[in-house]
Formats: structure tokens, sequence, C-alpha cells
């Protein structure tokens, strides 16, 4: 039996609504059997952690990313490629991507999507339980 994955198309790098407005991992987010509302976590972590450590050193080209925290928007966009800018007009879509970037898709497993969430919220300390008094 063939195992669910996520697929993550290089090419969002591109866009501010790119990785589905950067909500690509909220419909796999409810089979993680952890809580990734916990506080300073989110999907969006998961989804940077996938596309600096799976995406970007497998791809053709040199991509320099930008990461905004607390958007609603795409998270991890192209800041350049192969040294070249690019443009808000890129971003936000008024111009076309001055490089394809290749290759055009991954396929990820939805045991690595599991596997970085959950060394995301290792990572992140719990609270303390109640104390009684």
């Amino acid at each position: 039996m063939e195992e669910d994955a996520v697929d993550v198309f290089p090419d969002c790098l591109y866009s501010k609504w790119g990785f589905k407005d950067g909500d690509l991992l909220r419909e796999w987010s409810g089979r993680w059997h952890h809580d990734l509302r916990r506080p300073g976590v989110d999907q969006h972590l998961v989804l940077v952690r996938l596309v600096r450590e799976y995406v970007l050193p497998k791809l053709d080209q040199r991509v320099e990313v930008v990461v905004e925290q607390g958007t609603v928007h795409n998270p991890i966009r192209a800041a350049s490629v192969n040294g070249h800018a690019v443009d808000d007009d890129v971003i936000y879509g008024d111009k076309a991507p001055p490089i394809a970037l290749t290759p055009e898709w991954f396929s990820f497993p939805f045991s690595l999507v599991d596997r970085v969430a959950e060394e995301i919220l290792a990572s992140i300390p719990q609270d303390p339980p109640p104390s009684r008094v």
C-alpha cells in the first residue's frame, strides 16, 4: 500500500499566495496525533522547515528565501534566484517569475511531514504542570 504524500511545487516560492496561501499542510494537520495548536507552533513552521531542508537543497537553482513570521499567507518566499532579486511584482503576481524552478514538484510522504512536526514540537518547551499548594 502506498503512503499518502504531500505535493510541493517550488514555484510557490514566487507567490504571496503560494503553497495554498500558506495552508498546504492544514488538511494534513488534522491527521497529526500531536497538538500543533500549542503556543508557538503552527503548520507554517512545518512548511518552512520542509521547504528549507527538503526542497531548497534539491533545486537546480540557488534560491535565497525570506520567511515571514505571523503572516496568514505563504510564510516562505523567494528573495533571490541565482543571485537575481525577486521583486514584489513577481510575489504579488503582476509579473512572471524570472526563472522556472526545477524540479517542478516534490512529493513528500506523510511520515516525513509527521516527523518534521514532531521535531518542532519536541524543540518547544512545554508549560510546567500547575503546582499544587
